[in-house]
């Protein structure tokens, strides 16, 4: 995903905490390693770290128009669902992104319409952002 880093804050635990813009929205986030420059275009990955769970931390929504977005305590997706394997590896589609999520629980029933066809709102507590150095 490409994102623009707008602000940093020093590193607490060693990772510093940054305020990107993507396409699909803005949001406070971890930097993976190293220091990233305000005002800079990377390219990441998104990572949630924990794993979520169904029902709990994501579950189906009506409107799953790509976004991110900040949330209290984290930061909340919205997204098509691409893709739920039974070992929990589950996959988001973020406008021309994908995310991978860990995901422990019974998962929505599958859409007759086909794969992307279910929208979920994910809450991640922890977000953290791994520069491609593409």
């Amino acid at each position: 995903m490409r994102v623009e880093i707008l602000d940093v804050l020093p590193a607490a635990n060693g990772r510093p905490r940054v305020y990107f813009a993507s396409a699909v929205g803005s949001a406070w986030a971890y930097w993976s390693n190293g220091q990233p420059v305000p005002g800079t275009t990377y390219y990441v990955e998104l990572s949630a770290g924990d794993p979520l769970v169904w029902g709990v931390d994501i579950v189906p929504v009506a409107d799953a128009a790509p976004r991110i977005e900040s949330a209290g305590d984290g930061v909340t997706i919205y997204a098509p669902l691409e893709s739920c394997e039974a070992d929990g590896f589950t996959t988001l589609r973020l406008g021309d992104s994908l995310m991978m999520l860990e995901t422990m629980g019974d998962p929505p029933a599958s859409d007759p319409e086909g794969a992307g066809a279910i929208g979920v709102r994910a809450h991640v507590r922890t977000l953290t952002l791994f520069d491609t150095h593409i």
